[in-house]
């Protein structure tokens, strides 16, 4: 493993209580030919300038914080309820005065629904340039019929996230057709909304702001977790997972594991119990 202090989280997947849906899965240390097994987990730092000691922590999972906020947008949206809030301002009130209330509604749900489709097709892109192997080589036709081949990082800077979804990552993790799933169609809608925000080209154009205010607005919000949830649910049932993934947010999901147990309690000093064993690999 890298140079990184760990310490041990328990002695077993079963026995490990996940503590946040947003933080960095642990590792499994385990070994093919003994009962030998650790879950360890990677810790990091800060230094707040109003502190004088370093405070350790559990490194967050990007895509899991970007997915957080995601979910407290939605929740925020679905307690709102922007409906009554209309017909409370219709009670008493001069027209200027309801038109002004009902305009700093409008800017809470719009402000509301392109945080949260903002910030999912960020964590959608972050799992998909996180998914993608360093030794990976993508190879495709351009309009000339010249073949062309690009690498991770070409991938990531190049690659459109619709040709990353439909076509890499089913590749590389040995999955169904994602195109051929009701989600894909979500999914173009959903990547119009988010093109529709950061493309903007005149700012008098606010048409499209009315589809936030649908019912199905959810359906659309929900798109980025239901991807990964697919690919998550195609690829445990051969018995694989990524490291890099976010927690689902089921009780019991796949801990990954590699081996190294023994080289880690090798190297080990444990302080007091087991659960204050640290190591810096």
């Amino acid at each position: 493993m890298s140079a990184k202090e760990l310490i041990i989280a328990s002695v077993s997947p079963e026995k490990y209580v996940k503590f946040d849906n947003r933080s960095l899965k642990p590792i499994y240390l385990t070994e093919t030919s003994d009962n030998v097994g650790v879950v360890v987990e990677e810790l990091d730092y800060i230094k707040s300038d109003n502190l004088k000691e370093k405070v350790e922590y559990i490194p967050p999972n990007g895509i899991a914080l970007q997915l957080s906020i995601v979910d407290a947008s939605v929740k925020k949206l679905k307690d709102f309820k922007i409906t009554e809030g209309f017909k409370k301002n219709k009670q008493d009130k001069i027209l200027k005065e309801s038109i002004y209330d009902n305009s700093k509604l409008v800017y809470e749900q719009i402000s509301l629904v392109e945080t949260a489709i903002v910030f999912g097709y960020t964590a959608l892109e972050t799992f998909a340039n996180l998914s993608i192997p360093e030794q990976y080589e993508y190879s495709l036709f351009n309009n000339k019929r010249i073949t062309e081949s690009y690498n991770k990082e070409a991938i990531e800077r190049w690659v459109s996230l619709n040709e990353k979804l439909s076509k890499i990552l089913p590749e590389i993790y040995g999955t169904s057709d994602i195109k051929r799933k009701n989600l894909w169609n979500q999914f173009i809608i959903f990547e119009k909304y988010r093109h529709e925000i950061i493309h903007q080209k005149s700012i008098d154009r606010t048409s499209f702001y009315r589809k936030y205010f649908k019912n199905n607005i959810y359906n659309y919000l929900n798109v980025p977790r239901q991807i990964i949830e697919f690919f998550y649910s195609e690829t445990t049932k051969i018995g694989t997972t990524n490291p890099l993934w976010p927690w689902i947010g089921e009780e019991s999901e796949v801990i990954p594991s590699r081996g190294g147990a023994k080289e880690f309690f090798s190297h080990t000093k444990i302080l007091g119990n087991l659960y204050e064993g640290n190591k810096k690999l």
